[in-house]
């Protein structure tokens, strides 16, 4: 018999029949194992994090799938003694295999040899890496007759990354290859053509931010020719940009070229058919060419993505110029609930009243716009024209107001005098004094005032046919004016 203790406790029991021992570490007593019922002995050994050795003894029996483990490289012996023993005990007893003599001394040394190899292997990239990262090569290296070569931006492992421009058999095309520096040897990776007036850009170091910066400085300034040769580059540099396409559309439509402008913005839209600014960017100009169903399509598609009151605005806009009344209102009321300041959005709405003969309603939108900004000379105009109808009286002091703010503005002058004259041929009072003095003041000013309002008025009230005739003969002695004033003025263009 042969006792192995742990901590001065038995843990292995050798017989001439028997092995016992503790079937798992926490049972309390050793367990019997007849030797006949032994299949095989043998070592089993791992390593911890800390790469501590580990070796249990490795018992299969016939009967049962899973081995038993029993520790041995922490008894209270040395694990060579224990080895000795075991082979001494067992190996005429058992099917035992143990390793050879050398093997425990191998595995006591195995992760140390193999730490040192590790260690050596990565001082050797390390070299290999500092070599390559800091040994770089020069752009003198490339052939002189290269016409341009830099560094580019290296956001790779190459130790350097560079471009540079050749001729080639094909005019006005040239080569332009990009190289990664290897160990101090540039390595080429890419090639393609473009055209030599490429050239500059895809040399340049300004970023397409930068380039944007100066297409939109230029189109201010109204310099087209450099705002559409700037915009060209950033297309070389991005042809999906859709602000890029979007800025060339506004180049061409400024400089007259409308197809090529309306194609541009299209592909913008494609391009970025969610895009909020150019969808309004499109609006305005599709609205600004009197494109007005084509524009209205694109305002619609804003108002889903943002529901604002300039967006309700503008979709309004193109309905009054379309003639879509009801739905034009319907807009510029639901744009009030943000945006109840703007007296452009009351004006629009008293004119669409007017139009459907809502004078009420015309009339209250007409006083909310000139309340607002009452320093406004169309607010008053307005207001004022729709109180001939109404009734409703300004105040003297409102009057006098007025009068008083804008004397030195003689064609405001020009228009309050003309709705005070048709204001006098309402009410069927004498209007040739004032028509007089009116036509002596204001002899060559321009009149700009619209009558359409008053007229459908006049059609659609239920006076007498003399006064109506009255009344259309005082607007038709202004509309005249007007006729007269705007031939004599293009006549004078025609013949500068």
């Amino acid at each position: 018999m042969h006792i192995f203790n742990l901590n001065k406790i038995p843990n292995l029991i050798i017989t001439n029949t028997e092995l016992l021992f503790r079937d798992t570490p926490t049972d309390e007593s050793m367990n019997r194992h007849s030797l006949s019922e032994i299949e095989k002995v043998s070592l089993e050994h791992r390593y911890n994090a800390e790469k501590e050795l580990f070796v249990w003894l490795k018992v299969q029996m016939k009967a049962v799938k899973t081995p038993h483990l029993i520790q041995l490289s922490s008894l209270d012996i040395a694990l060579e003694e224990v080895l000795l023993t075991l082979d001494k005990e067992l190996s005429e007893k058992v099917n035992l295999v143990l390793p050879k003599n050398s093997w425990l001394n191998e595995v006591r040394t195995h992760h140390k040899r193999k730490k040192q190899v590790i260690t050596a292997i990565a001082l050797l990239l390390i070299s290999l890496f500092l070599f390559h990262k800091f040994y770089t090569p020069s752009l003198d290296s490339f052939a002189k007759e290269a016409l341009n070569k830099k560094f580019k931006k290296n956001s790779s492992f190459c130790s350097a990354q560079a471009k540079v421009a050749y001729k080639t058999s094909k005019k006005d095309w040239i080569t332009v290859k990009s190289y990664c520096g290897v160990f101090g040897i540039w390595q080429e990776m890419q090639s393609k053509e473009i055209q030599v007036k490429h050239l500059e850009t895809e040399f340049s170091p300004m970023t397409v931010a930068e380039y944007t910066k100066i297409i939109k400085d230029a189109i201010r300034s109204k310099n087209y020719p450099v705002a559409k040769e700037t915009v060209d580059k950033v297309l070389y540099l991005e042809p999906k940009n859709a602000n890029a396409h979007l800025l060339l559309g506004v180049i061409d439509y400024e400089m007259g070229d409308k197809d090529p402008a309306f194609l541009s913005i299209k592909k913008a839209l494609v391009l970025e058919p969610n895009s909020l600014s150019i969808l309004n960017r499109a609006t305005y100009y599709y609205m600004k060419d009197k494109q007005y169903k084509q524009a209205q399509v694109y305002a619609q598609r804003a108002l889903k993505l943002s529901n604002t009151a300039k967006g309700l605005q503008n979709l309004a806009n193109i309905e009054y110029q379309l003639g879509e009344t009801n739905t034009a209102i319907g807009h510029f009321e639901k744009s009030l609930y943000e945006d109840s300041n703007n007296t452009m959005t009351y004006n629009r709405l008293g004119l669409l009243y007017w139009k459907t003969k809502a004078y009420e309603k015309a009339e209250k939108v007409f006083k909310k716009a000139y309340e607002i900004e009452p320093s406004e000379a169309s607010n008053f105009l307005n207001y004022y024209e729709i109180s001939l109808i109404t009734h409703n009286s300004f105040s003297t002091k409102e009057i006098e107001k007025f009068e008083k703010y804008f004397a030195q503005d003689k064609p405001i002058q020009m228009t309050y005098q003309m709705l005070r004259i048709i204001k006098l041929s309402i009410n069927e009072e004498n209007i040739m004094p004032s028509l007089q003095r009116w036509d002596t003041n204001y002899s060559g000013t321009k009149l700009n005032w619209s009558f359409e309002e008053i007229l459908s008025w006049v059609d659609t009230n239920e006076m007498s046919e003399d006064k109506k005739h009255t009344i259309k003969k005082t607007i038709g002695f202004f509309i005249a004016y007007q006729q007269i004033y705007n031939l004599d003025h293009q006549d004078q263009k025609v013949n500068n």
